[in-house]
């Protein structure tokens, strides 16, 4: 949510690119992850994984520590009230919509392919890893191409946190965090809802990974009914002068 949301702040004549950028490269890292997994799978020491992570926490928290991470925009988190829920724009919760479905589809994905292809298709783990790896690269470069040409729906996330922030400029962190909010959400349902559907129902992930195509269509009409505003409306308002 921060650093969305100090995207915005930071690149606030490019918005939209800025926020999908970072956005690409949290997909660049999440793709890398499971090549890393299968890449210990391979040299047989498990243990090459959880000092990775390590070194990459101390890498972030002493690279944070150094950053002013001020912005002197009126999306500067500090600079925001608290507010109620009744007093956030109607508006606010057709993109919140979108990225719970959203949230919902891309976990399935990631959260639920491997098992997939390891239980009911008969790949092996590391083949499993590099598919996993394909989906998350996939969807970067989704990102990547939206935020110089315009391509695809990878960028669900990105593009309701930027749209919404230009729509809203004076709830831009606001926006941020209850987009993120209602994408973890989205996260959860799918992490955790894929497991007892199986284990209580005994439907096979394939089924799981079919039905999951019923909830795209209603994620395509809220990203209809988002559109309908004309870009213009979406963009802040000139400062006067």
């Amino acid at each position: 949510m921060a650093l969305n949301t100090y995207a915005e702040a930071f690149f606030p004549e490019r918005t939209d690119r800025a926020v999908l950028v970072l956005n690409a490269l949290l997909g660049l890292g999440t793709a890398l992850a499971p090549a890393l997994v299968a890449l210990v799978l391979a040299l047989g020491a498990w243990w090459l994984l959880p000092a990775a992570v390590a070194c990459m926490l101390a890498f972030i928290s002493a690279n944070a520590v150094t950053q002013p991470l001020r912005s002197a925009g009126g999306t500067d988190a500090t600079a925001q009230t608290p507010m109620r829920w009744s007093a956030l724009p109607r508006r606010l919760w057709l993109y919140a919509a979108a990225v719970l479905l959203y949230g919902m589809l891309e976990t399935l994905s990631g959260n639920w392919a491997m098992p997939y292809l390891i239980q009911e298709r008969g790949v092996s783990a590391r083949g499993a890893s590099f598919a996993l790896t394909a989906f998350w690269a996939m969807v970067t470069v989704g990102r990547v191409l939206l935020a110089l040409a315009g391509l695809a729906c990878s960028a669900f996330l990105p593009l309701s946190i930027s749209f919404g922030g230009n729509e809203f400029p004076r709830l831009a962190a606001v926006i941020a965090g209850e987009l993120i909010a209602f994408y973890q959400l989205g996260y959860g349902l799918a992490a955790f809802g894929a497991g007892p559907l199986r284990d209580l129902i005994g439907l096979p992930f394939s089924t799981i990974f079919a039905a999951s195509s019923i909830v795209a269509l209603p994620l395509a009409v809220i990203a209809a009914l988002i559109m309908r505003q004309p870009l213009v409306a979406r963009q802040p308002p000139p400062m006067k002068t």
